[in-house]
């Protein structure tokens, strides 16, 4: 079944400038700061820890761009009604625009994701199922 989330600006906590902002450890995710009505950032850390596990994908109405920070972090994407594994690279941001999710291999949270994205924008869940059929 389909869903439909709208993220309103400003849709990030305030943050005093220079000061270190904490990232919460073992967190799905967490928006760190932003700029209100342009962008906001986040740190992803899927709690999957293979494929199989992932039942619903997403997509915003807005392109996304992941930067892996550290451990492994592998992207599933939806292209052409098949799905497609990108596995991140440290130093190799990546641009998705299309459904995706993402998951740990290693286990759930040992990887971690710099993510910047608009600060304001709507996302469509849809089941893996429902992309690929």
């Amino acid at each position: 079944m389909a869903r439909t989330v709208e993220v309103r600006s400003p849709s990030f906590p305030e943050v005093k400038s220079t000061d270190p902002i904490i990232a919460e450890m073992e967190q799905r995710w967490q928006v760190l700061c932003g700029d209100k009505s342009h962008w906001r950032t986040g740190i992803y850390s899927p709690n999957f820890s293979s494929p199989e596990e992932i039942e619903e994908l997403e997509r915003h109405s807005c392109p996304e761009l992941f930067l892996l920070l550290d451990g492994a972090v592998t992207l599933l994407v939806e292209e052409n009604k098949e799905l497609k594994k990108i596995d991140l690279e440290q130093g190799k941001p990546v641009l998705v625009k299309s459904w995706h999710s993402g998951y740990c291999p290693n286990g759930p949270h040992t990887g971690r994701v710099f993510v910047v994205e608009r600060d304001e924008f709507i996302t469509e869940y849809r089941s893996v199922k429902d992309l690929t059929v």
